[in-house]
């Protein structure tokens, strides 16, 4: 009867040299991953710590807020409440603002006139019809300057005022005539305008 030998590698042993480098293989591997592990392990930890502390400056803000709020349920009912106050003042402020700027103002109205001329210019002979939602004026020039300083010229500086957009409706030129002013001849150009809220101010 035949007699057979199973598994006979269990009887041999790995050579010295295959051995040893199975043996640093593995020990390399354990060092890298208890080092990973540990820097693993810092980090959680100092989340943890910060989270900690974050709760307990928390803590101390609800406490600090309570006392000094004490009709209040939280910080963040607190702060809805805040948010539609403000709300509501930025309405009404966006309000009054919006009637400031439509209301007629004859200070604003003379400034805005006057302030885009020339320095030779000169606003005069100012007539508010207050009733019958107008204002007449004039504007003295220099009689050298009489092709550079037109009357169209005049209300294109005027067109480019913001201020009166929300003063008058239109402003137009009705005459233009040479006058002597304190011994110097002048030009003098006659404008009128409607006004564009119909009353009168100051």
């Amino acid at each position: 009867m035949a007699h057979f030998e199973i598994n006979l590698i269990r009887d041999r042993t790995l050579p010295r040299p295959l051995r040893k480098g199975l043996f640093w293989g593995l020990l390399a591997y354990l060092v890298l991953s208890g080092i990973g592990l540990a820097i693993v392990a810092h980090r959680a930890a100092l989340r943890f710590v910060d989270a900690t502390a974050q709760h307990r400056e928390l803590r101390v803000i609800e406490r600090q807020f309570k006392a000094d709020h004490p009709n209040e349920k939280s910080v963040l009912s607190c702060a809805q409440g805040l948010q539609k106050r403000m709300d509501t003042s930025v309405g009404v402020l966006s309000g009054i603002e919006g009637t400031l700027r439509n209301s007629f103002s004859l200070s604003r109205l003379l400034l805005g006139l006057a302030k885009p001329l020339p320095a030779d210019c000169v606003l005069v002979n100012v007539d508010l019809r207050t009733k019958a939602g107008m204002i007449q004026f004039s504007v003295m020039t220099p009689a050298s300057k009489t092709q550079n300083l037109t009357a169209g010229k005049i209300i294109d500086f005027w067109a480019q005022e913001g201020t009166l957009e929300a003063q008058l409706k239109e402003i137009r030129a009705e005459t233009s005539q040479r006058e002597y002013r304190a011994g110097r001849p002048v030009l003098v150009h006659r404008f009128s305008a409607t006004l564009a809220t119909g009353r009168g101010g100051a």
